[in-house]
């Protein structure tokens, strides 16, 4: 009696989809945010984006605290509003990468 063994074969076309793995990309700004002037009690608008993968994360930041948290941020604006706002990019892979732009409040 004779046994066969059947093997399976292998499409190196799908074994090789299968493998794949999505390669990581530390972030890169797209868009930054610009210096504005506003009066008080207008709104304040700012753009970030970055790409990266994993998608980065979009903070911002004044005076070394977090204010905001996605690509874009509007806010009604006060006087003690003015200042440098830092737009952060951040998805776990180094280095981050940030860009800044200033906001001048003006009085009515």
């Amino acid at each position: 009696m004779v046994k066969h063994t059947a093997r399976k074969l292998s499409n190196p076309l799908v074994s090789n989809a299968k493998t794949l793995q999505s390669v990581s990309v530390a972030p890169s700004l797209i868009a930054t945010p610009a210096d504005q002037t506003v009066t008080e009690s207008y709104k304040a608008t700012f753009h970030c984006n970055a790409t990266g993968n994993p998608t980065p994360k979009i903070t911002w930041i004044k005076d070394g605290k977090i204010v905001s948290e996605g690509d874009t941020w509007s806010f009604d604006t006060k006087r003690n509003h003015s200042g440098k706002y830092w737009c952060l990019a951040d998805n776990g892979l180094n280095p981050a990468v940030n860009a800044s732009a200033n906001l001048d409040v003006q009085c009515k």
